[in-house]
């Protein structure tokens, strides 16, 4: 809200003045948005020496210096410049992530480097240990022991050079164990000289169900689960699968169909990434709350009760109830169903994004029915009841192929985003097998523009058209698609078209530079450039070349 300045450090991370919600936002290399500074809180200037993202800041402007020091003009009301290190000494901690089983012992590494340009003298190591870990050995002399608190001296470290330590710990628990680790000198600074680090929690492979409260390392897999794997219990926290596999087991997880692999319900700001999540009614379920990510994930063999009047899951990624600002993207979402790979559901479950995935063979009901869509927009009220709406939802750089149904089914959304995408073979078992397909409710107010914008899209080989627009939905326009070769099971869903347009109001749509194949237009209403029935004749894909922009 209000991105008033823009900074990138040496790293190529993308720093954001988002001076409307009165924080500092961050765009690491991969895509991932954190806030770093600025709690969203009135802009009084309190939060110094504390956690930067807790402070009160008005960001008028934004610097980054070379060691990655974020610089923040607080304006408005507090008329200072403020600083988020980092500091003088930098830490950084790794570990094995798998500690967390009775038994078991860990080492963390710990590097303190010196970014200044002078010795930072008498440098400390405290690491302050949790209930369920005993410190055994350290691998330099001069630490000392107190109840949980271990302080290591490590001496002078000179400007650029790095001091090395490890901790070795026993655990004596299993379940969460999160340690904190602070590195301080004795060197005089104009800020504080200290730079903390908490490590990863880590979770024991015992215990579906459990709730997540800290970012997360998964240390094993994680499953059988014949309820929730794992549910997110906080706003802003990371679960990194490790690699490992949440799984519930094969076919319906439960009686009712609500079992899901992870669950986020009124959440924010969670990142959940690098795993697989299995065997469950829903892969991932995100109910209400809004800006988490799903990312580098295998979602598969997810599937729900083979009953569309009573399953209440039967989905790869589910994102219902005014979730929104939600983004899908790089995973890999295979062979659930019954219902979609990625449903996006209700009104206000706005802006929305789903990127860069493979979404392929979604099942749908044995009976044929109008489920097993790689994707669904659905504002809710397609049929009954009030026909209520979503907005601004991206559907972009996608590969969407061999579902039972549609491609992707597009419902009471406006003003959304369908590009890039390649969507190929769907349709062949399931009822409404669209490539694009894009309607509105029977309620649906005439006045309201659906206003879709479906471009640039390889739709081919889809069981009934290509790329439909339902009577109702005005406004769209579609535009240099190569939609060729489809309708091909007219015996399941009817005689289709390549690109047909079911508006009696022709000029409502605007077509322009699409391509189309031996399954041809509707010619009554499918126009070249929103010239109206007068079209232009069909072209063979063969002979037709896209226009020059």
């Amino acid at each position: 809200s209000a991105p008033i300045g823009v900074a990138v450090d040496p790293d190529g991370n993308l720093y954001i003045a988002d001076l409307g919600n009165g924080r500092v936002r961050k765009v690491d290399s991969s895509g991932i948005i954190t806030t770093v500074a600025g709690g969203g809180s009135p802009p009084e200037g309190l939060g110094d020496g504390g956690p930067a993202d807790q402070a009160q800041v008005a960001p008028w402007g934004i610097a980054i210096d070379r060691h990655g020091s974020l610089y923040i003009a607080d304006g408005d009301i507090n008329n200072r410049v403020r600083r988020v290190g980092p500091e003088r000494l930098f830490l950084a901690e790794s570990h094995a992530p798998d500690p967390a089983v009775k038994g078991d012992r860990v080492t963390y590494a710990l590097a303190v480097r010196n970014l200044a340009t002078t010795t930072s003298t008498d440098v400390e190591l405290t690491a302050t240990l949790p209930f369920g870990e005993v410190f055994v050995a350290a691998s330099r002399g001069r630490c000392a022991r107190h109840v949980r608190r271990i302080t290591c001296h490590l001496g002078n470290v000179a400007p650029g050079a790095t001091a090395m330590l490890k901790i070795t710990v026993k655990v004596v628990r299993s379940g969460v164990l999160r340690n904190t680790f602070r590195a301080s000198s004795k060197q005089v600074e104009a800020y504080r000289p200290t730079n903390i680090v908490v490590s990863p929690t880590v979770v024991s492979a015992e215990g579906c169900g459990q709730v997540i409260t800290h970012t997360t390392v998964l240390g094993k897999d994680l499953g059988p689960c014949a309820g929730d794997g794992v549910v997110i219990g906080a706003d802003d926290v990371r679960l990194d699968l490790g690699g490992h596999r949440v799984y519930g087991f094969p076919g319906p997880s439960g009686p009712a169909g609500n079992a899901a692999g992870i669950r986020l319900t009124q959440r924010s700001g969670a990142i959940v990434r690098n795993g697989s999540v299995s065997d469950f009614d829903a892969g991932v379920v995100v109910d209400g709350g809004g800006s988490n990510t799903l990312t580098k994930l295998t979602i598969k063999d997810n599937v729900g009760p083979d009953d569309a009047f009573t399953s209440t899951l039967g989905d790869g990624v589910f994102i219902e109830n005014a979730s929104s600002d939600n983004r899908v993207v790089g995973n890999t979402i295979s062979h659930n169903g019954i219902f979609d790979g990625v449903g996006i559901f209700g009104a206000e479950a706005n802006a929305n994004r789903v990127a860069d995935n493979v979404i392929e063979n979604t099942a749908g009901p044995s009976d044929g029915g109008p489920a097993g869509q790689g994707i669904i927009v659905n504002g809710a009220g397609a049929f009954t009841g009030p026909a209520t709406s979503l907005s601004s939802t991206r559907v972009v750089h996608n590969v969407i192929r061999g579902n039972g149904s549609a491609g992707v089914a597009d419902i009471n959304h406006v003003n959304g985003t369908i590009a890039g995408n390649t969507i190929v073979d769907n349709g062949h078992t399931n009822f409404g097998g669209n490539g694009i397909g894009v309607q509105v409710g029977l309620n649906w107010d005439p006045s309201v523009p659906v206003g879709m914008l479906i471009e640039h899209n390889q739709i081919h080989g889809n069981g009934w058209n290509g790329i439909q627009i339902r009577d109702g939905a005005h406004n769209n326009r579609i535009l240099d698609n190569d939609a060729a070769g489809n309708a091909t099971s007219p015996d399941i869903n009817g005689p289709g078209f390549d690109l047909d347009d079911d508006n009696a109001d022709c000029d409502s749509n605007t077509w322009s530079g699409n391509l189309w194949g031996s399954a041809g237009y509707n010619p009554a209403c499918t126009t070249f450039g929103g010239s109206g029935p007068a079209a232009v004749a069909a072209r063979s894909v063969q002979a037709a070349a896209r226009p020059t922009p």
